[in-house]
């Protein structure tokens, strides 16, 4: 692993121009807190499409930490004058997704998660969506930066409630994010594999 990081001093000239990049973005210099939503799912839940569900955070990062300057997210947080960096925890309403999941294309079979934030930032949660949707026989993806690691536990139940967890790495992450995502994935994998053998 240690032949794939990079230098402090690349790694602080990656961090000035992500900021750089990113400040460009921000049309406000006053940015006010996201509003915690319910998490939806699908068309029926205002979604663009069926293939997906509301974030389990609203919010992400920072102008400093915000993905690269290409964050489609972050810019259009900043566009509406919303601070990017604020995360706000999402409502799990489960009543609301099996409302949204009952007029869900039946062919419909899977549901990605994390378009918007990352659901790193509340793992908790993000399983129990995982549940509702396994219980649904829907395989859940999660889309993620994995900045947070899940406990040993929580893993455990994503592994079980059979969630597909899909971890984007960047030549531009620095050498403790691509440590943790790394970590992350050998540690998920290993689980999954256990699992599958009982």
């Amino acid at each position: 692993m240690e032949q794939l990081f990079i230098s402090k001093e690349l790694s602080s000239k990656i961090a000035k121009l992500i900021y750089e990049s990113n400040e460009s973005y921000i049309s406000s210099k006053v940015l006010v807190a996201p509003e915690s939503i319910p998490i939806r799912v699908g068309i029926a839940g205002g979604m663009p499409n069926n293939s997906v569900t509301g974030d389990i955070v609203s919010g992400c990062l920072s102008a400093k930490q915000a993905c690269y300057g290409i964050c489609f997210a972050a810019k259009g947080f900043w566009g509406q004058g919303i601070d990017f960096g604020i995360r706000r925890k999402n409502i799990l309403d489960i009543d609301l997704i099996k409302k949204d999941l009952d007029v869900l294309p039946k062919s419909q079979r899977y549901l990605r998660n994390g378009w918007n934030s990352d659901p790193s930032w509340d793992w908790d949660k993000a399983n129990k969506l995982a549940e509702i949707l396994m219980k649904n026989n829907i395989l859940t993806i999660f889309i993620s930066k994995v900045f947070i690691k899940p406990s040993k536990e929580v893993m455990l139940q994503l592994v079980s409630n059979r969630a597909e967890i899909r971890v984007s790495i960047s030549a531009m992450d620095n050498n403790a994010q691509l440590k943790t995502r790394l970590e992350f994935i050998q540690e998920y994998r290993t689980w999954e594999e256990l699992l599958y053998l009982l």
